[in-house]
C-alpha cells in the first residue's frame, strides 16, 4: 500500500541502522482481517524480506473495553519494582495443513523475551506446550482461569468475518498428533479466559 510504504520508509530513515523499528497498527475490529504478517519490503538489503521477520510488530483493536491493561510500561515497572516474574504461556499446535515452523516459533519467542528481560535484570517464567504434547484438553486446562500475563498461540486458526464468535483455533485430540483435529471456538476461549490474568 503506497501510504503504508511512505510512512515505513520515513520511519526507517529517521531510526537509523542502529535502532530497532517497532511497527504498531491500530484500527476497528474488522481490521483483524488485514494480513499484516504478509507485509513485504522489496527494497531492503539482501533482496527483500517480510516485515514481521525484521521488526517487532503489534496490532491493537480500537473501541474494545478491557478489564486489565495490556503489557504497558507501568505494568513492567511494577514487575521490576516487586521483582515479580513475567509469566508467559507459549503454545504450538501444528495441525493440518502443516505449519512446520510453529514449534521453532515458540522457542524463538521465549529466547527473545528472555534476553530482553535478562538485559533489564528482570525475571520471566515460561511454560511451553510443543505440538506433540498439545491437545485440545491440555490447552483447555492451561487456559481455564490461567495466571499467565501473556499467551502466545502459534498454529492454524479460522476467522469468520460474518460470525466472529465462530472463529476458532485448532488442536489435536490426542498427544503425539493423534486423533481428529478439534476446534476451540472464540466463545469457548472467552469463557476459559474470563477470570484469567492474561494481558496479551
Amino acid at each position: 500500500h503506497p501510504d503504508l510504504l511512505t510512512h515505513y520508509t520515513r520511519a526507517s530513515g529517521r531510526m537509523g541502522s542502529d535502532r530497532l523499528l517497532h511497527l504498531h497498527f491500530e484500527g476497528p475490529p474488522d481490521y483483524l482481517t488485514a494480513p499484516l504478517e504478509f507485509l513485504y519490503d522489496d527494497q531492503s538489503k539482501g533482496g527483500g524480506s517480510y516485515l514481521v521477520l525484521t521488526h517487532p510488530m503489534s496490532r491493537a483493536i480500537s473501541g474494545v473495553t478491557v478489564t486489565l491493561d495490556g503489557i504497558t510500561p507501568t505494568f513492567l515497572n511494577n514487575l521490576a519494582m516487586s521483582n515479580t516474574a513475567l509469566r508467559v504461556l507459549l503454545i504450538a499446535s501444528n495441525t493440518e495443513p502443516a505449519i512446520d515452523g510453529v514449534d521453532v516459533e515458540i522457542h524463538k519467542v521465549q529466547e527473545i523475551v528472555e534476553r530482553a528481560f535478562r538485559l533489564k535484570s528482570m525475571p520471566a517464567e515460561f511454560t511451553l506446550i510443543n505440538t506433540d504434547e498439545c491437545t485440545y484438553h491440555s490447552v483447555r486446562e492451561r487456559l481455564r482461569g490461567c495466571r499467565f500475563d501473556i499467551v502466545h498461540y502459534a498454529g492454524n486458526g479460522h476467522y469468520s468475518p460474518g460470525s466472529p464468535e465462530r472463529s476458532c483455533l485448532f488442536f489435536w485430540q490426542e498427544p503425539g498428533r493423534k486423533g481428529p483435529v478439534v476446534r476451540m471456538p472464540a466463545t469457548e476461549l472467552q469463557e476459559l479466559l474470563f477470570e484469567s490474568t492474561v494481558r496479551l
